[in-house]
């Protein structure tokens, strides 16, 4: 195994890291809602990034933007792009409705931040944060991407809440702060998808 190889294999990916600390670990995902969700979510992300590429100065935009942080956590950032002011736009994009915006999905788009001004050196206040989901217009029929700028004292909130996940995180793949498995059994947005029959939720 090469040194490559061994750093990979000891990381945890964003979404792994905080589905372990904030979702049901007992959640076993339908295929076919899945695949119907990766296509969408990959319509939605085409759509954004066309409205940020129309929108800034001379933008650099990359999908599915690879990450790293202290060789501990990994992730891909949906979009990221550069304009020709040294403003940094990551975009996290959701293929769920508008009403459905979970803690979860803020955290994962802060923890892209975090970790991309880590890598780069680039000063969090020139990073600008946005979360994507869908909105569908009843009455025209019409889906279109619904962004929000995460900005003020809620990104402050969040990025303390992302560095002590990821300083957390770099304690336990040391070694120096060992934790049992959690098994635990949440009430989510997702049971509706979970096709795990053992759920005591699903009996009652």
């Amino acid at each position: 195994m090469t040194p490559q190889e061994s750093r990979s294999s000891s990381q945890i990916g964003v979404k792994r890291l905080l589905s372990e600390n904030f979702s049901c670990t007992f959640f076993n995902s339908n295929p076919q809602v899945w695949d119907s969700s990766f296509k969408k979510h990959e319509k939605l992300v085409g759509e954004v990034m066309e409205l940020f590429e129309k929108s800034l100065k001379k933008p650099k935009c990359i999908t599915e933007y690879p990450l790293t942080l202290d060789d501990t956590i990994k992730g891909k950032a949906d979009i990221v792009c550069e304009d020709a002011d040294g403003y940094v736009y990551i975009v996290e994009v959701k293929s769920t409705q508008i009403h459905r915006v979970r803690f979860q999905d803020l955290l994962q788009l802060m923890l892209y931040v975090y970790m991309y001004s880590m890598n780069k050196g680039v000063p969090l206040d020139r990073i600008k944060a946005y979360l994507v989901y869908r909105y569908v217009n009843i009455r025209e029929l019409k889906v279109s991407p619904y962004i929000i700028h995460i900005t003020g004292d809620i990104k402050r909130t969040l990025l303390n809440i992302v560095q002590y996940i990821a300083d957390r995180q770099k304690t336990v793949s040391s070694g120096i702060n060992k934790t049992g498995n959690r098994s635990l059994y949440i009430v989510t947005d997702l049971c509706k998808i979970c096709i795990n029959n053992n759920c005591p939720f699903k009996a009652s």
